[in-house]
């Protein structure tokens, strides 16, 4: 007897965007095969219908914008490594030859090609508020990669609290995976048979990631989470150049409040859809209808659009704007409430 996550969000919002089965995990693209090719006679589906909708909203517990001109300091390399190849800097070769959201990003060297035999790592610990219960998990980045392939790669590990083991994100249980868009699978390995990103990339990608935290799945609540981004090469020299990652988001979700919560808080915002592929909203505290204005400056700080409106959100289109990173401020009574950051991509 298994039991089966299905995580779901409302069909009426956002285009009728609705969160893969977690299935696909095993190969198996909708829930009448599964069972079938199982034989399996009773299974438990637990709706996730909390996600970020019009009718159902998430709270916030934790969020990080990491573009590399901001909130590095959330980044740590891990200098016990003989011979690290992460740098924060401005990328200087031939194909890794700038950063999405210029000046800079994270990159394996930012002038020289990888090392053979080489693991480098870096890592983000994220430690919510005392006593939030995290609901979902959300990871984005933008990246571009040159790598042999099948034999040298970039990975994502994650661990939790005090413990020492990594595990690959997409083995992770605890959470349990459910989404990953541009991701590597399981047949996509390296040395040692790990699954990773590997070969050349054809321009920058945009790789997203998701997961399901307290949903009736997991034994206890943990105090952090721990993302680690590692690359591994074997003893061939290919004269590659490796790995670059730019605008790392994440967000951990609280599976407890409605919409009406959201709106009663004070200085809240949240743009979902985030990076802004077609069309996404800015969702902001306006409990009592309050003219508020909303103005978004590009990421050389020049003020590209300013909006004014009586409701709480705003739609912000991608064809509107260059690709890249957007500032908006959210400002009522000739005051600034709040800022927050979005990411076109094209």
């Amino acid at each position: 007897r298994k039991t089966i996550l299905l995580w779901y969000k409302s069909p009426g919002t956002y285009n009728g965007y609705i969160h893969r089965l977690i299935f696909k995990r095993w190969g198996y693209t909708n829930v009448t095969n599964y069972l079938i090719k199982k034989n399996m006679k009773q299974i438990l589906v637990f709706l996730s219908v909390c996600l970020i909708s019009v009718s159902t909203f998430a709270q916030t517990h934790y969020s990080a914008s990491i573009d590399f001109e901001n909130n590095s300091q959330l980044i740590e390399i891990d200098t016990t490594q003989p011979n690290n190849l992460w740098q924060i800097g401005i990328p200087m070769k031939s194909f890794l030859d700038s950063a999405y959201s210029p000046p800079f990003a994270i990159i394996s060297d930012t002038l020289e090609n990888y090392q053979t035999n080489n693991f480098s790592s870096f890592q983000v610990k994220i430690i919510p508020p005392s006593g939030s219960c995290w609901g979902t998990g959300y990871m984005f980045f933008i990246h571009k990669y040159d790598f042999e392939l099948n034999k040298d790669g970039g990975f994502i590990e994650v661990r939790y609290d005090n413990d020492t083991n990594w595990t690959n994100i997409i083995l992770d249980s605890d959470p349990i995976y459910a989404y990953g868009n541009n991701f590597y699978t399981l047949t996509d390995t390296i040395i040692g048979n790990i699954p990773a990103f590997t070969g050349t990339s054809n321009d920058w990608i945009y790789s997203q990631f998701e997961w399901a935290w307290q949903i009736g799945i997991k034994s206890e609540f943990h105090d952090s989470l721990t993302i680690r981004f590692s690359i591994k090469t074997d003893s061939v020299e290919t004269n590659q150049e490796g790995w670059l990652i730019d605008n790392i988001y994440l967000e951990l979700y609280d599976c407890t409040e409605g919409i009406e919560g959201f709106n009663s808080k004070t200085n809240s915002t949240i743009v979902f859809p985030n990076p802004v592929l077609e069309k996404s909203d800015i969702c902001f505290s306006n409990k009592f209808n309050k003219l508020t204005i909303i103005n978004i400056f590009n990421n050389s700080g020049v003020k590209v659009k300013s909006i004014k409106t009586i409701s709480d959100k705003i739609e912000i289109l991608n064809k509107e704007f260059e690709k890249g990173v957007y500032i908006y401020q959210i400002i009522q009574n000739n005051e600034l409430l709040i800022n927050g950051k979005f990411v076109i991509i094209k």
